[in-house]
């Protein structure tokens, strides 16, 4: 059987040209975001795309309740599930509710180990908390994550020392650390995809 899409600015309507069916009216689905960070919007719909998902993303002012440079899985967890809380209060709980913070783990005692990685929390309408995942992280100097760590990790991001020190834009140390070739929206991407992909969305 055959399906023909039309798209219009709110709806995506499906005609099935077979006798005796009725045509099937897919809504976009609703996405509300923990941020106005333009990383994470641009992410959020990047990966959308990419699974062939039609969403209206709205992104919100909220607090994670954590330091302005989070630090180990605890508060890797805690942030993006407020993050995700907060948009579900904000929007009505009619959205899906999208909690991502990012997060430094390492360990300076053995091995020197140091690197970012963002925790992810989705919250269905409704609200329960219908995916979870992490995404690929990305190595960061020990120097830096040591400077941020001195002026307060409540004040001071790794990133934004990363900038100072080399250069360039401190909400995207990645890609100055890898001279492009790795940027902070494709790591959200990918953790994005693994996390979508683990929700059976009714459209």
């Amino acid at each position: 059987m055959l399906t023909y899409y039309k798209k219009y600015s709110n709806l995506t309507l499906a005609f099935v040209p077979e006798k005796g069916e009725k045509s099937i009216v897919k809504k976009k689905i609703k996405i509300a975001l923990g941020t106005t960070s333009q990383h994470k919007l641009s992410a959020v719909l990047d990966a959308c795309a990419s699974l062939g998902l039609d969403v209206d993303v709205v992104g919100y002012k909220v607090s994670s309740r954590i330091n302005e440079q989070p630090v180990g899985v605890g508060e890797g967890v805690e942030g993006s599930y407020n993050r995700a809380q907060e948009a579900y209060s904000q929007s009505g709980g009619e959205s899906y509710c999208v909690g991502i913070e990012s997060v430094i783990v390492f360990d300076l005692d053995g091995k020197s180990f140091v690197f970012d990685i963002a925790f992810i929390v989705i919250i269905a309408p409704g609200g329960e908390i219908v995916a979870k995942a992490t995404t690929p992280g990305v190595m960061f100097p020990d120097d830096a994550f040591r400077v941020a760590k001195k002026r307060g990790f409540d004040t001071t991001t790794v990133g934004s020392v990363i900038a100072e020190q080399c250069g360039g834009n401190g909400t995207d140390p990645h890609a100055i650390l890898t001279e492009g070739r790795v940027t902070r929206t494709e790591t959200l991407v990918a953790g994005l995809i693994i996390a979508l992909k683990q929700i059976d969305f009714e459209i």
